[in-house]
């Protein structure tokens, strides 16, 4: 009987038991069951002596260890196929996980930098406004004022003339008093005087009053001549 195994194989069950023969298809044939089972089944059906049956019987129970041992090999194989899968696959989820908690940590850092950055650019114009607000003018519009002042105390300086013709050399003592006491409340009710500026009018009229008084002790008339 021959059994088929490719185009290019042909097997031939030997019509006489001839051991050497019988392994050697054995081995030929061991990598295909179907056409293993189908060989030892021609050897049950042709050689029936105790010796041939009992050689028939441990070459199948040898190769159905060995399809035994590739089923669980393969099996094997399988599972450490599918245990490195789920061990790349594991890799690559912790891989996604370490770049996504990289890529939140990156995005923090840009955070808290643009903050900082935005920080000093806020000190650097805080900065830059003051340093522009003490090299400003100085002259306040208050100072501004005080400085109107002080030239309308420069103009009534110019007004010293009139203290002399206030105190006249013909007056008597009280003329004197009297004139000096309404020149004193006139510079008071001036709004427009500072009191510097008043202080230094009071000054001047006192200076001119007692120049006037002194001239007239000087002379014969008398002080409180009326």
């Amino acid at each position: 009987m021959r059994l088929t195994r490719s185009t290019a194989t042909t097997i031939r069950v030997p019509e006489l038991f001839d051991d050497s023969r019988i392994v050697a298809d054995l081995e030929t044939i061991a990598d295909n069951p179907g056409l293993i089972s189908q060989y030892f089944h021609v050897l049950r059906s042709k050689f029936t002596s105790r010796r041939e049956i009992d050689l028939i019987n441990q070459w199948a129970e040898r190769y159905k260890a060995v399809e035994t041992f590739g089923r669980a090999k393969t099996g094997a194989l399988r599972a450490n196929i599918e245990y490195d899968g789920l061990n790349r696959e594991k890799e690559e989820k912790e891989a996604q996980a370490r770049a996504t908690i990289a890529k939140h940590q990156a995005d923090e850092q840009e955070h808290v930098a643009r903050a900082a950055k935005a920080q000093a650019e806020r000190r650097r114009m805080e900065a830059l406004e003051h340093k522009t607000q003490q090299q400003a003018p100085l002259i306040s519009p208050a100072d501004s004022e005080q400085f109107d002042r002080y030239e309308g105390m420069r103009i009534l300086d110019k007004r010293q003339e009139h203290f002399e013709a206030v105190f006249l050399p013909a007056m008597t003592a009280v003329e004197l008093e009297k004139a000096f006491e309404k020149q004193k409340a006139t510079i008071y009710r001036d709004r427009d005087l500072t009191e510097p500026q008043q202080d230094r009018l009071l000054a001047l009229l006192t200076a001119r009053f007692q120049e006037a008084m002194g001239r007239l002790e000087g002379s014969d008339d008398s002080i409180y001549e009326s």
